[in-house]
């Protein structure tokens, strides 16, 4: 009890206090004036978003590359960017009617509910930060370790990851062509490839194994192999080329998050303000490029109104509320419950890969029930919305329990957090690289398939370590 009463570590962090209290008394400010006004959602957008712009500032003021602060930054580029083009080219219809699948005049009460739920998303997370800050560490990296069991780790890891890659370039050579030579959307609907199946089994694989490659050169505190160094960058270039940069993205996002936990490292402001335009404006290219509606916007708002296409999402969750809860079904749990359906229900007739009324009729994944009410024929040709665990809280639970939830799960996620720093033990920091790509996808993303492949990633993992013993006996046997 006497880390969460230390008071020279409140006296330290009584700026964050400050910062809270007045982001909080803005925030209600703000409501109570669109209550007595009913404001214009131009004029309560830019407050919103000056709102979390505060809380925005005072993350980069740590220069650290932390959960929160990408968070936020993708709840910028998600929810924001659509309002944010509307506002540069004084052109309201950007974010008060859709242009995904259906054009839809969405109400200002609607987006204004969306705006405010995420300006609350935001000061949770600096409230949780506060309450239970990361203790500082001297030497985060001091702990002991078995060096002898974590060398031959690296070992059996790095055969696997050169085994892996030489089968995962066999496939994944195919599967390019493939895509080039029909389009881009089988992506989402590949089943007609041969390679299909194995394609995502090797890259989830290699994922894993990566991740614990980058883990043992940090505990080992040893100089990058530049081949492993260079397997990783050639396979998250050939993730990119087929439309999987948001995989890649996340994995590397998630690779920073973590290594921020381990180590007191901060970036330089400078560097990475360009590193972060130019990923941006990498992904509007190949978006650009990929694109066949002539552009009739400016570069800017063609990249802002793009990346902001999740708003569309969740305005038409909440415009067809009614018809998406008469589905009686509990959406946020889909991860877990189509897991298992798979998993177990050998006779079932219903194919999960294929969209077809029958998957419909099954699936609890809201991604699925929106675009299907919305264009139904689009929806069986493989376009599709996404989710947002947000949203699926909100029509599972209503407003304030699914607040309360999401507050509660990232609570647990920061707790995590304090265990990674004091631990030495390697699976927590898989645990975490496994789980955080799914909490930073949260405005466009179904948190509950962290769990499944969470469950997936660890029995892998103790396959590892079998395999890891094995090497040791004969080791032992032979030297």
């Amino acid at each position: 009890m006497k880390y969460f009463y230390n008071h020279k570590l409140l006296r330290l962090r009584k700026s964050d206090f400050l910062w809270l209290n007045f982001s909080i008394i803005f925030l209600l400010t703000i409501t109570l004036t669109n209550e007595l006004f009913d404001v214009s959602l131009h004029t309560f957008g830019i407050l919103i978003l000056l709102d979390i712009f505060m809380i925005l500032a005072l993350y980069i003021s740590k220069r650290q590359f932390t959960f929160e602060l990408f968070l936020i930054f993708l709840i910028i580029l998600f929810i924001f960017s659509k309002f944010a083009a509307g506002v540069l080219e004084s052109d309201p219809s950007f974010y008060n009617e859709t242009d995904l699948f259906q054009v839809i005049h969405i109400s200002d009460d609607i987006t204004k509910s969306i705006f405010f739920l995420y300006a609350i998303l935001v000061n949770i997370l600096l409230t949780i930060s506060i309450i239970l800050p990361l203790k500082k560490l001297t030497n985060s990296l001091g702990r002991k370790f078995n060096r002898d069991w974590l060398h031959s780790l690296d070992f059996v890891n790095s055969t696997l990851i050169a085994t892996f890659f030489l089968c995962y370039l066999y496939v994944q050579f195919y599967y390019i062509s493939y895509i080039f030579d029909t389009s881009y959307l089988k992506v989402f609907n590949s089943s007609e490839f041969w390679g299909s199946n194995y394609r995502d089994l090797l890259s989830r694989l290699l994922y894993v194994n990566l991740s614990i490659a980058y883990i043992l050169s940090v505990f080992l505190k040893k100089p990058k192999y530049k081949a492993i160094l260079i397997v990783g960058i050639v396979f998250l270039f050939l993730e990119i080329l087929p439309g999987q940069r948001g995989h890649v993205v996340l994995f590397i996002l998630s690779i920073l998050c973590w290594k921020s936990i381990v180590s007191n490292s901060r970036f330089r402001l400078l560097g990475a303000t360009f590193l972060f335009i130019g990923s941006l404006f990498l992904m509007v290219i190949l978006d650009f490029f990929r694109g066949s509606s002539p552009v009739s916007e400016g570069f800017l708002a063609y990249a802002l109104n793009g990346f902001g296409m999740p708003l569309n999402l969740h305005q038409f969750s909440m415009y067809y509320q009614m018809e998406l809860q008469s589905f009686e079904r509990v959406y946020s749990v889909y991860g877990v419950k189509e897991y298992f359906d798979r998993l177990f229900n050998f006779d079932n007739s219903v194919d999960f890969i294929n969209r077809s009324g029958e998957l419909l009729s099954q699936t609890s994944y809201l991604g699925h029930k929106i675009s299907a009410i919305v264009n139904y024929e689009a929806w069986l040709a493989g376009y599709g919305t996404g989710s947002a665990f947000l949203m699926e809280l909100w029509l599972d639970f209503g407003y304030f329990i699914a607040i309360v939830i999401l507050t509660i799960i990232l609570f647990g996620y920061r707790l995590l957090s304090h265990y990674i720093r004091l631990s030495s033990s390697l699976a927590p920091s898989l645990i975490y690289l496994t789980i955080t790509p799914y909490f930073l996808f949260l405005p466009r993303g179904s948190l509950s398939n962290a769990f499944p492949s969470l469950v997936s990633v660890l029995i892998y993992w103790y396959m590892i370590c079998i395999l890891v013993t094995i090497v040791n006996k004969l080791k032992f046997r032979f030297v």
